[in-house]
């Protein structure tokens, strides 16, 4: 070999050490990127694993389905005790208008 083939090939040797330099170089930024990125992403995980402990809580409060069924019983004989007691109060709203009228009668008469 020539000086002039190993000009050559030392040439093309530093050129292709250059390029693979420069790869790598954008390929470990694009990877820094990334951790950046993941970074932000574990971040944002974490605030929504919040929301859903919070969530979570808030559910566990809620009554539930036999909890509703118990209630739905309690209405239902509540309704049925405030129409025995509607009917219960009738006569007496009616007795206390007649005394009522009575009285007034009374009082203008005089």
């Amino acid at each position: 070999m020539s000086g002039m083939d190993w000009k050559l090939l030392l040439s093309v040797a530093g050129l292709l050490w250059g390029v693979a330099l420069t790869l790598w170089t954008r390929y470990v930024a694009a990877q820094a990127a990334t951790k950046g990125e993941i970074e932000e992403m574990k971040g944002e995980q974490h605030g929504i694993s919040e929301r859903v402990a919070r969530l979570e809580t808030r559910v566990d409060q809620l009554p539930g389905a036999d909890a509703v069924h118990k209630i739905e019983i309690a209405v239902g004989a509540l309704e049925g005790d405030i129409k025995k007691l509607s009917a219960t109060l009738e006569p007496i709203a009616r007795s206390t208008r007649r005394i009522e009228d009575y009285l007034l009668r009374e009082k203008s008469g005089k």
